[in-house]
């Protein structure tokens, strides 16, 4: 072949196939490759896209890291809170076996305790927490992102499983990081929701509180603080006389001047807790508190699990309470178990209240007392056991779980069928009392005897007869659809088609779960809120009635202690008289007086605002409608409303203009109870004053306002009070007379203008006569802390926490 011939042959090649040049014919240029070849190429290709693979997953995990970082410093939903808190948080409960490093307690604080004659099972409770679940369930809520994030509810249980419980005080702080916390801020946000606000018929907020200082002597109060050494070991109290003299002259102590004592219990007075529902009115009218329900703290390392599954059962107590030498550790369990519910049963009867419950952290007992307060139903949650490891909820999916059964879940169902709940009214506490036996309950002997004679039982946890029923239950389920929530007295929607549950498969997840013989619940259906809420026919009369009556006008009493003419913008005008009114003030406070005496029951409402030593009732003179505040106290405290009472007398001037009108004193006979906290003895009554400043202050009238209070005080100052205790709390705003009214005056202090001595006479046998008509000053650096301490705190006013009004009036 020629030189040119080869190398077009050589770009033929390279090409691929011949170029048509000329005549020439085109014929296709194939390679044969090798299988080594083959195989490497194949190589290649599958190294390609196994890496390409590998990348696209890489980029699928940091995309899912991404969203799962995003998920859990997120807000959660209702039902991933539930389980978040269940998992992170409920679980991490430790409790302190070491006795020698748990408290003891106090024996000496048992009192003679209401009893009820019955213990039965609360055979609805599961109906009615249905009910309220399945009225959550069908509204938006459930998918609304409003709730703790899943990494802050990872990082608390982390710091809950560093601590033990070794304590009631212990067991309050982990109830209320892992439990009561949520409920008030899922209340919170559920009040938020304007269909189900409508639908449960909310009328605002709730909280927990410990009232262990509320109207509770100092002394008292330091008593029960020294008694909680670890082996319950009550160190001496010193004090010295000139420390003494000035805490009695101060009254932080009672003074050796003997007064009739209230019935408030020394120790451990009362119930642990309260459940406070805050009912928020109109802008004009008090907002005002009750209880919803009391709750008593038990540590777990004391009643223990094993003693509630022995004990725990009906009990008729008549037979329970006496005792025998032949009894059985049974016996003596049941025995036990009655005095913790005869503990909280008496605070709630005190209390008004239906519905009650008893913690460790690891169970839970739930109490009714119906219209009959005989009898006390009773219904046991232990989370831990109902619930397992994981609550088997999975946001994806409609299959059955366990959220219900949480601590969290328990309690909010609860809850707010509690807060729909009236108080039962004062009547029904004294028939109470009158037909019910009193039980002298020692419970830290009860528990020294279970302890230290009977073979502790063992913690596993054996179900209530048909818990089953409750758990299959499952309403916390993703709904395919939402459905119309009812209106019409609380009714829950009407009963849809649901997904067939295989519940053999369901119960065999469930923790330690045996199938009962006997059934005592029927299995849950969903039922009426209304049914659930209202009360019983058989008794409305024992329902506490609400005065839904507004405060009379300043102008209005002004009238009535003046014998000047009616107010037309009175809101009970129409019952005060028809040209003028038709009584006076000392007939107003004989009529009181004797209506009060017959019945509490009418017209006489505590708004749950207190101090440490006064409450704040709204009262009504039935017969003539004349409304007003009134602010009552206990035995040890009558001499502060009296000495408030020659205050407010000197303060006459400038009553119903800068400090509230007064217009006399009671004494309650029989007493007033308050919520269960303490018997009321002393009124004293008073115009309305307006709202707390806290509520109205703003930047825009913060200097107005400042100058307003600055009048107010300058004003009870010429008259010579003092008052000691300008604080926030103690101011308020009467829209009616565009004026700062200063109110509680129980430390202020009267300063009586002394003459000027004379000039000293030349004869000593003389002695040195006052000067006529000069005055001492009074004592204007004391008045200037009074307006100091008030203009310091109203500019810092942003700061303060408005909750710890609770001086409105």
């Amino acid at each position: 072949m020629r030189t040119a011939e080869i190398s077009s042959a050589n770009r033929i090649n390279k090409a691929g196939c011949f170029p048509n040049q000329g005549r020439q014919l085109i014929v296709p240029f194939r390679f044969k490759m090798s299988n080594l070849e083959i195989d490497r190429l194949r190589r290649i290709v599958e190294e390609q896209q196994r890496r390409l693979e590998e990348a696209e997953q890489r980029s699928e995990e940091e995309r899912r890291r991404r969203q799962e970082a995003e998920e859990r410093t997120s807000k959660t939903t209702l039902p991933a809170l539930l389980d978040g808190l269940h998992a992170h948080l409920s679980l991490g409960l430790e409790v302190q076996r070491d006795s020698t490093q748990s408290t003891r307690g106090d024996p000496s604080n048992a009192t003679n305790k209401l009893r009820p004659d019955k213990i039965r099972v609360w055979e609805q409770f599961a109906t009615d927490q249905e009910a309220i679940w399945q009225l959550l369930m069908d509204s938006d809520l459930i998918n609304e992102r409003h709730f703790t994030s899943l990494h802050t509810l990872q990082e608390e249980g982390e710091a809950v499983r560093r601590r033990l419980i070794s304590s009631e005080l212990d067991l309050n702080h982990f109830l209320r990081l892992t439990v009561e916390d949520h409920v008030s801020r899922i209340i919170e946000i559920i009040y938020q929701n304007s269909e189900l606000r409508e639908a449960f018929g909310l009328k605002g907020s709730i909280r927990f509180e410990n009232h262990a200082n509320t109207l509770s002597p100092e002394r008292q109060i330091e008593n029960a603080m020294d008694s909680m050494d670890i082996r319950g070991r009550a160190p001496p109290r010193r004090r010295s006389p000139r420390l003494l003299a000035r805490e009695q002259h101060d009254g932080l102590v009672e003074s050796n001047t003997p007064v009739k004592t209230s019935t408030i219990r020394g120790g451990r007075p009362r119930a642990d807790q309260f459940c406070v529902y805050n009912i928020t009115r109109g802008a004009s009218e008090t907002d005002y508190r009750v209880p919803a329900y009391i709750k008593e703290f038990k540590a777990p390392h004391k009643l223990k699990l094993g003693f509630i599954n022995e004990g725990l059962q009906d009990m008729d107590l008549e037979l329970v309470v006496q005792y025998n030498e032949a009894e059985s550790a049974q016996d003596r369990f049941k025995r036990l178990i009655a005095a913790v519910i005869t503990q909280a049963f008496d605070y709630a009867v005190d209390a008004r209240v239906k519905y009650a419950m008893i913690s460790t952290g690891e169970a839970d007992i739930y109490l009714k007392i119906d219209d009959d307060p005989s009898t006390v139903y009773y219904y046991l949650s232990v989370p831990k056991a109902d619930v397992g490891e994981t609550t088997a909820w999975d946001p994806n999916t409609d299959s059955p779980n366990r959220l219900h059964l949480t601590a969290v879940g328990q309690l909010l169902a609860f809850t707010l069928q509690a807060i729909k709940t009236p108080l039962w009214s004062h009547e029904w506490r004294q028939r109470a009392h009158d037909t019910l036996a009193k039980w002298e309950v020692m419970y830290m002997d009860m528990l020294d005897k279970v302890q230290d004679d009977d073979e502790p039982p063992g913690s596993e946890y054996r179900p209530r007869p048909n818990a089953n029923d409750f758990i299959r239950i499952s309403p916390i389920r993703i709904r395919r659809r939402r459905l119309p929530i009812n209106y019409g007295g609380c009714q829950p929607p009407p009963e849809q088609p649901q997904p067939d549950d295989d519940d053999d498969e369901f119960d065999s997840d469930t923790p330690s779960r045996t199938r009962q013989a006997t059934d005592l619940l029927s299995r849950s259906h969903p039922a009426s809120l209304k049914a659930m809420s209202t009360p019983s026919p058989s008794g409305p009369d024992n329902q506490q009635r609400q005065n839904n009556r507004r405060y009379c006008t300043v102008k209005c009493l002004r009238g009535l202690i003046d014998s000047g003419p009616l107010d037309p913008a009175c809101p009970n005008v129409r019952d005060h008289g028809k040209h003028s009114h038709s009584i006076d003030q000392s007939q107003l406070l004989s009529l009181l007086s004797q209506q009060l005496s017959e019945s509490l029951a009418v017209d006489c409402e505590t708004l749950g605002i207190h101090g440490s030593r006064g409450v704040l009732l709204k009262v009504t003179l039935s017969s003539f409608g004349y409304t007003m505040p009134a602010k009552c106290t206990i035995p040890e405290f009558v001499h502060h409303l009296k000495h408030e009472a020659t205050v407010y007398q000197q303060l006459l001037p400038v009553q119903g203009i800068h400090v509230p009108l007064y217009l006399g004193s009671l004494d309650l006979d029989p007493p007033c109870n308050y919520d269960g906290i303490a018997d009321l003895v002393h009124m004293m009554l008073l115009g309305p004053g307006g709202q707390p400043i806290a509520r109205v202050l703003n930047t825009a009238n913060r200097q107005d306002l400042i100058e307003k209070t600055k009048q107010s005080l300058v004003a009870i100052h010429r008259l010579g009070v003092e008052h000691r205790d300008a604080e926030p709390r103690n101011l308020l705003w009467n829209p009616e007379i565009k004026t700062v009214v200063l109110i509680d005056f129980e430390r202020a202090q009267i300063h009586e203008p002394r003459p000027v001595l004379g000039v000293l006479s030349p004869n000593p046998k003389r002695k040195r006569t006052p000067s006529l008509g000069l005055c001492k000053p009074l004592p204007e650096r004391r008045f200037a802390t009074d307006i100091n301490l008030a203009v310091n705190e109203l500019r810092d006013l942003n700061k303060w926490d408005g909750r710890k009004v609770l001086g409105e009036i």
